[in-house]
């Protein structure tokens, strides 16, 4: 799958560093991009975290992406995200497109 074609991501922000106040941690998110719906043109904001030299999904990698997304949402209140996705490929180093 080659994610920002398949989805026609437009990105807002990379790299960005969030915080939550109420919550007392910050982090950085890889990308928030507005992405197409599937099966429609309507557009959705969201949160995206890439994982690279890993084979496997942990529990973990759930529970920083959700901060990531209340942080995102508490920081930017009249943008905020609606949906969140973490993902990993096979090989980071290999050029884009392949």
């Amino acid at each position: 799958m080659r994610v920002a074609q398949d989805f026609e991501i437009e990105p807002i922000a990379l790299e960005n560093a969030v915080f939550s106040i109420d919550k007392k941690y910050a982090g950085c998110i890889d990308m928030v991009g507005m992405i197409k719906t599937k099966n429609s043109d309507n557009k959705i904001m969201a949160v995206f975290d890439w994982k690279s030299g890993r084979n496997d999904f942990y529990d973990s990698y759930e529970a920083q992406l959700k901060a990531y997304f209340d942080a995102w949402n508490e920081m930017h209140p009249d943008t905020p995200a609606v949906s969140a996705f973490v993902y990993g490929c096979k090989d980071y180093r290999l050029p884009l497109g392949k």
